[in-house]
């Protein structure tokens, strides 16, 4: 194939074609999470768990960790990223090696980037729902807020890093730019997180927010890599943004009569 259009039109035909069958196979998958987490039968099968922590950020951090474990949300990126792992395999081997550079730079951009905005995501909607129940933790503003950001952050790296790690022990793929992708997680996911904040997050909408949420982080990350050529201003750039989130978010929703 030589013509750049085409091989890009047939790589996203392609790409389209392979994810509507693995959404029909997975639908019954998910369909089962989705009733076991609604399931009243599931609560018995919750054991109580100890959160006598001297430090009120562990306990918040165990909170939410929680909150991630009993909203089935880790069975949904465990089947996301088996499948982008096995996509990425197989597309090595059918396209030669420029084609192949263009699809895997598709699947970081929207596939892992879904796998990033999801947790903060589920962070928000849990805000939303418990909002009341948040007047019995009493908690101050920064040992709510600050750890449940920076698990997520955490969570959004090693996810991150297990795909490209997994990409290169199997495929030799070199990724370059480590700090520079960590930054780069650290906007996706306050940004994520202030989503979940701002928007009622439904079954019904969720897919078209996740979508939205990755057009606009490509087109953000397009327009400062496009306009600024420093990727050291780059980085400054997404640390202010970052911090900005975070100041809005606190400013915005983690405020008074809910918190000290």
């Amino acid at each position: 194939i030589n013509s750049p259009i085409l091989s890009f039109f047939l790589i996203l035909l392609g790409i389209i074609t392979v994810i509507l069958g693995l959404k029909e196979i997975s639908s019954e998958y998910l369909a089962t999470i989705f009733k076991q987490k609604n399931a009243g039968a599931l609560l018995k099968k919750y054991k109580s768990k100890n959160l006598y922590y001297q430090n009120r950020y562990l306990v918040q951090t165990k909170l939410e960790w929680l909150n991630f474990t009993r909203n089935m949300i880790f069975k949904e990126q465990e089947l996301l990223f088996l499948l982008l792992i096995i996509l990425t395999i197989g597309m090595n081997y059918l396209f030669d090696k420029t084609n192949f550079l263009l699809f895997y730079s598709f699947i970081i951009q929207f596939g892992i980037k879904e796998i990033l905005i999801m947790l903060p995501l589920v962070m928000g909607i849990h805000f939303r729902k418990n909002k009341q129940a948040l007047y019995n933790i009493n908690e101050g503003k920064y040992p709510y807020l600050l750890p449940r950001i920076f698990f997520t952050y955490l969570l959004n790296c090693l996810a991150y890093f297990a795909f490209v790690l997994i990409i290169y022990l199997l495929l030799g793929m070199k990724n370059d730019g480590m700090i520079n992708v960590m930054i780069s997680i650290a906007f996706i996911t306050t940004l994520s997180v202030l989503v979940g904040y701002l928007i009622k997050i439904s079954d019904g909408n969720r897919i078209f927010v996740i979508l939205t949420l990755l057009i606009l982080v490509n087109t953000i990350d397009l327009v400062i890599q496009q306009t600024i050529y420093s990727q050291l201003k780059v980085n400054v750039i997404y640390i202010f943004l970052t911090l900005l989130i975070f100041l809005i978010i606190k400013v915005m929703f983690i405020r008074r009569p809910i918190f000290k």
